[in-house]
């Protein structure tokens, strides 16, 4: 009896492991956070330090399925958003209504803010120009084949004064690749430099501490 009460125990365990291995996510693209509470520490320790502001008109570049912009949006409302990316797979009506229907029923109230979508290229982000309080690269900058010419688009996009912020994973030392993606990570001397050089003067870096590689740059467009 022993024998067989424990014999059942390791089945249910197995089942519901295997059953939470096999969980289909909510959405397609991202990392969904389980519950509000996480939801609330991950905001506190990471989303907070791009400082956006209730009322202002964001575009954030490279927002695959806008996972991240709707969590901003639980904590920050009335933001008038634009998610731009290349990659229709994520970025497209029906996956980013499983990512707001997703949060808006773990929030339990509706989320206050208005959300397009918009399609770039390598070279264009297609945004409106002279529109945005705010563009945001979260995760991106190491990714664009053409910096140039994307950093010039957004600046042409802000208003005057507008703010850039790019949230990057920085290098310990020039040349350092990520494990991830295999892309160089920017190495923050050259990185500055090449921000300023197209007229993005640098207002304050953010790190969740100060041995933190992620790190979030704010630069206002001059």
């Amino acid at each position: 009896m022993k024998h067989l009460l424990t014999t059942l125990i390791l089945w249910s365990v197995f089942n519901i492991t295997n059953f939470a291995q096999k969980a289909p996510k909510p959405f397609k693209c991202g990392y969904p956070t389980k519950d509000t509470t996480e939801l609330k520490r991950f905001y506190k320790s990471n989303l907070s330090l791009i400082e956006v502001k209730n009322g202002e008109r964001i575009a954030s570049v490279g927002a695959m399925n806008g996972y991240q912009e709707v969590q901003i949006a639980i904590m920050r409302d009335s933001i008038d958003w634009t998610l731009q990316d290349i990659d229709t797979n994520c970025l497209n009506q029906t996956e980013f209504n499983k990512v707001f229907n997703y949060y808006e029923k773990m929030k339990g109230s509706p989320i206050i803010g208005k959300f397009s979508l918009l399609h770039g290229g390598e070279t264009k982000t297609n945004l409106s120009e002279d529109s945005y309080d705010r563009v945001l690269l979260i995760n991106v900058y190491h990714e664009l084949t053409d910096k140039t010419a994307i950093l010039n688009d957004i600046h042409r996009a802000l208003k005057k004064n507008g703010r850039l912020v790019i949230m990057e994973f920085m290098a310990k030392k020039k040349g350092q690749k990520r494990k991830d993606c295999k892309h160089i990570r920017p190495w923050e001397p050259d990185f500055l430099k090449e921000l300023e050089a197209l007229h993005f003067k640098f207002i304050d870096r953010k790190r969740q501490n100060e041995k933190a590689l992620l790190s979030f740059y704010t630069f206002e467009s001059i």
